[in-house]
């Protein structure tokens, strides 16, 4: 029966799309069962979206060595830490304003 009601919304999907322009689309009466399939169609579609595009960044991810990037860093730069500290006495201008 679930193949049944697979196969024919996915018929009528084809020829919905084919016959209705894509403004309309919201206006169309669609039974509960096909609704049904079609959702889940969506939600499986979009979770395997996901897997892909996970699976295609660990990919992307994997092939780039860290390691070597950090080492090239740390070999050929230097690294510069500024920091500017500015005690104040109690009751100035300015540590009245941190206190805003």
């Amino acid at each position: 029966m679930k193949k049944r009601i697979q196969k024919s919304a996915q018929g009528l999907l084809g020829d919905v799309l084919r016959k209705v322009p894509i403004g309309g689309v919201g206006e169309i009466k669609v039974p509960s069962d096909v609704r049904r399939v079609l959702f889940a169609n969506i939600e499986k579609m979009r979770e395997s979206a996901l897997d892909i595009f996970a699976k295609e960044v660990a990919r992307v991810l994997s092939q780039i060595d860290f390691q070597k990037i950090l080492k090239d860093a740390f070999d050929n730069y230097t690294l510069k830490i500024e920091a500017r500290v500015k005690l104040e006495p109690k009751g100035s201008k300015a540590s009245k304003k941190d206190k805003k």
